[in-house]
């Protein structure tokens, strides 16, 4: 789990889980779902929101969401925010799991709503 200010999204291939946490503050929000499809291409969205939590979308659809949140006294306060896909922050660096393939990445300084969602896996569709 991040202890500085980020993002991080990866497959635990263990429990055939991914995971999305969001880091701000002294504070990371956190998800994991088994509901994503394996081995085919999907449309991946996940937003978040202090308020509203972590929201995961698969093709315009949301799959799951989560409010749950850790707090950290001894958060580690730095000058670098992290962006992780593919590998947890607790695994070495260099260690990427193979089963997470992507074609693009989009990154937007906003909450979306589920029809702001539904309008971008139609434009990827």
């Amino acid at each position: 789990m991040l202890q500085s200010p980020g993002v991080v999204f990866y497959f635990n291939q263990m429990k055939n889980t991914y995971h999305v946490d969001v880091s701000a503050n002294n504070f990371t929000w956190y998800l994991k779902t088994s509901q994503i499809a394996l081995r085919s291409w999907v449309h991946v969205l996940f937003t978040w929101s202090k308020t509203e939590g972590i929201k995961l979308y698969q093709n315009g659809f949301l799959v799951t969401e989560s409010n749950s949140i850790s707090y950290f006294a001894n958060y580690t306060k730095d000058d670098f925010t992290r962006l992780m896909i593919g590998r947890s922050t607790s695994t070495r660096m260099g260690s990427i799991d193979p089963n997470i393939q992507m074609s693009d990445l989009r990154i937007l300084y906003q909450f979306l709503t589920s029809s702001e969602v539904t309008m971008y896996a139609i434009d990827e569709g």
